[in-house]
């Protein structure tokens, strides 16, 4: 038989190397590619909508001073600024968080935010006065400045849980 010693002369099958991991193919670094983009892309535009708010509440914020200029309206421009405070507020942290809150608590909020002391033991407390009582001659120059400051050092804070 002949055709024994042919068969007696074949070597076993021989297995190819395995694949390795690296380097992936195509598609997974297209994949890659547009997880990454798709980062950055909300990223940017995030910080884009977050700066837009923050734009928006200064802009109102000088309207407001440029009315207070014209009326000098002490009692409805402190209540118009902690109404744009909340508003404001209400955008950057967990509408849990900030809708309920008023008076005390209210200045509290906005002093932890803030890492200041200003709302709680400074102008800020204006807030809680002088919508509520007539006052002919309040300094509204410091609480200006204040919300200013304190609109002005959240920008990219939307969401977030104080701790």
């Amino acid at each position: 038989m002949p055709y024994a010693d042919v068969i007696r002369q074949l070597r076993d099958i021989h297995l190819p190397e395995p694949v390795g991991f690296f380097p992936p193919p195509v598609g997974w670094w297209l994949l890659a590619g547009l997880v990454a983009g798709g980062l950055v892309g909300s990223v940017f535009f995030m910080r884009r909508h977050l700066r837009r708010i923050q734009r928006s509440a200064l802009r109102e914020l000088s309207a407001l001073e440029l009315a207070y200029i014209r009326e000098k309206d002490v009692h409805g421009m402190a209540s118009a600024l902690s109404c744009l405070l909340k508003r404001f507020a209400l955008a950057q942290f967990p509408a849990d968080a900030v809708a309920p809150l008023y008076g005390e608590s209210w200045l509290v909020f906005l002093d932890k935010a803030g890492g200041t002391e200003r709302f709680c033991h400074g102008a800020g407390r204006n807030l809680l006065v002088w919508p509520y009582r007539k006052v002919e001659d309040g300094n509204m120059d410091e609480l200006f400045e204040l919300v200013r400051c304190w609109i002005e050092n959240h920008p990219y804070r939307h969401r977030r849980r104080l701790a």
